[in-house]
């Protein structure tokens, strides 16, 4: 969602391919679309990867872009957002870094959404990004045996590292 706003705000899909190129990164297709959703339009991207598309390791992940040739800010803001991710899948899941198994974070996909977004945000010359509180709404169980709640637990750990502000339900 945060790549389709920053396409709607003038990122140019050109400009956004250009930098993963960097990367060096193949297996996947960006596709962009304009939804309506609730009476609200906006733009919107998937990801969609070819079906052998490489599998990675966070320390992979955090190579490749390291390796890459985008801008330096952009490496190390993008590589703290992977390490983030990774801290919290370690806590949750109780493993080290090193043998951590990644299940969706560990596709292309990962590495388009968060460097696209960090890259997006620099192209576009944002330097600082403000947020209200998150709202976690209502907590659910899982939906099916072996699945997760919502909030994940993942989520509610990076939500706990960042100490964000965070409200149960919206205001009435």
């Amino acid at each position: 969602m945060l790549l389709g706003a920053l396409l709607d705000l003038g990122l140019s899909l050109e400009t956004l391919q250009s930098d993963l190129n960097k990367m060096g990164i193949s297996g996947y297709e960006l596709q962009v679309t304009q939804d309506t959703r609730c009476e609200m339009r906006g733009t919107k991207l998937n990801v969609k990867l070819d079906e052998d598309s490489s599998r990675f390791t966070p320390r992979s992940l955090l190579d490749t872009v390291a390796n890459s040739s985008l801008p330096e800010s952009v490496i190390a803001q993008a590589s703290e957002v992977l390490s983030a991710l990774w801290r919290a899948e370690c806590r949750v899941h109780g493993e080290s870094e090193d043998i951590l198994e990644l299940e969706e974070l560990g596709t292309v996909d990962t590495l388009v959404d968060v460097v696209g977004v960090v890259s997006g945000l620099h192209q576009l010359g944002v330097e600082r990004v403000y947020a209200a509180p998150i709202i976690l709404g209502e907590s659910t169980p899982p939906r099916w045996a072996g699945g997760y709640s919502n909030p994940a637990p993942a989520t509610l750990e990076l939500v706990a590292m960042s100490g964000a502000p965070v409200l149960a339900d919206l205001p009435v």
